[in-house]
């Protein structure tokens, strides 16, 4: 059996709408392994009961988007379907148990001050663990410290006049700060927009810092080394930074997926059944699974699934390109199809 590790694009400095560029790579999974994501599936030898021809919604995708569509449908108690072509839910957000040991797959980290996520979760049962407000980044044969002056101040005083960038770089990212920090989510993700590298220019930092801390810090959360990803995620994320703790579940990043799932109808939810093809007629929406049978939706599709995968299954079916491609970045993807 084979385990496949999603990780961030390499960068030898540092260790949610937002772009993606990862590498693969395939390990041997030892004897012993387990996964700690849940599978409502039967065993391959015992079939699963037949899928219902009609639903109220399809949810495409058991992702932390599709999840959270399909808690906001449970919530108003609207039928649905929630198809996923892995063996379990959450998507990216994937845990492992090796030999006793907690391995999430690629760069993840749980940022408390997320709104959605707060109307969502149960921090409390989730049991997140902190981080330090900051980053340990090597340089010049050694670590140097970049600290949250508002909760590290006297940690901070020594980011000053270490080499990860200039004080005018660190002056830039206290005013940036209180940039995000006066705007509203709205007025972020409605605000014009450029790449995070092109933002990160105009506002005056040095390639220095942007080489050093910017880019495979961010890079790692966006999994896009090259800050392709738009300005407006990476303000959203810097003022989420701000507001909130690092963090991760005790019982690692598939904690979160999990919770969601557990709350939804069990019948609702199936696993290891990709969808080959949308179509809409009349307004309604109907899918195509890998095996052959057909699903009718009355109401609607929601397709949330990556920007690959979304344009396979919405070509032709829109009168305009679903998303707007950006080289090198893949993004997740939300598209309601229905009347």
């Amino acid at each position: 059996m084979s385990l496949t590790l999603s990780l961030p694009f390499p960068n030898p400095s540092l260790p949610s709408l937002s772009s993606h560029h990862h590498h693969r790579l395939l390990l041997s999974k030892p004897p012993k392994a387990s996964s700690t994501q849940i599978s409502i599936d039967s065993p391959p030898s015992n079939p699963c009961p037949p899928l219902p021809k009609k639903t109220g919604v399809i949810v495409i995708g058991a992702g932390l988007s599709g999840l959270a569509a399909a808690t906001h449908l449970t919530s108003q108690n609207i039928p649905f379907l929630l198809l996923d072509a892995s063996d379990a839910v959450g998507g990216r957000v994937r845990t492992d148990t090796v030999q006793g040991f907690l391995l999430d797959r690629g760069f993840q980290i749980f940022i408390t001050s997320y709104p959605e996520a707060q109307k969502l979760l149960n921090y409390q049962t989730l049991d997140l663990k902190k981080f330090y407000s900051g980053a340990k980044i090597f340089y010049g044969g050694r670590f140097h410290t970049v600290s949250d002056p508002l909760r590290h101040f006297f940690d901070s005083l020594q980011t000053l006049a270490n080499p990860i960038g200039s004080v005018l770089d660190k002056l830039l990212i206290a005013s940036t700060r209180i940039r995000v920090l006066t705007k509203s989510d709205e007025e972020i993700l409605s605000s014009d927009e450029v790449s995070t590298a092109e933002l990160l220019s105009r506002i005056g930092f040095s390639e220095s810092v942007v080489d050093r801390f910017f880019r495979p810090f961010f890079g790692g959360i966006f999994f896009d080394a090259r800050l392709e990803t738009t300005s407006r995620l990476f303000d959203f994320v810097f003022k989420c930074l701000a507001l909130g703790d690092n963090t991760l579940p005790a019982r690692g990043i598939s904690a979160i997926p999990e919770q969601l799932a557990a709350r939804l109808p069990a019948e609702s939810v199936r696993l290891n059944s990709r969808v080959v093809s949308i179509d809409v007629e009349e307004g309604l929406g109907s899918v195509r699974l890998e095996s052959g049978e057909r699903l009718r939706s009355e109401m609607g599709v929601i397709v949330a699934v990556e920007e690959p995968e979304a344009v396979k299954l919405l070509a032709g079916k829109l009168n305009r390109d679903p998303v707007r491609k950006k080289t090198g970045s893949e993004h997740g993807l939300l598209v309601f199809l229905g009347g």
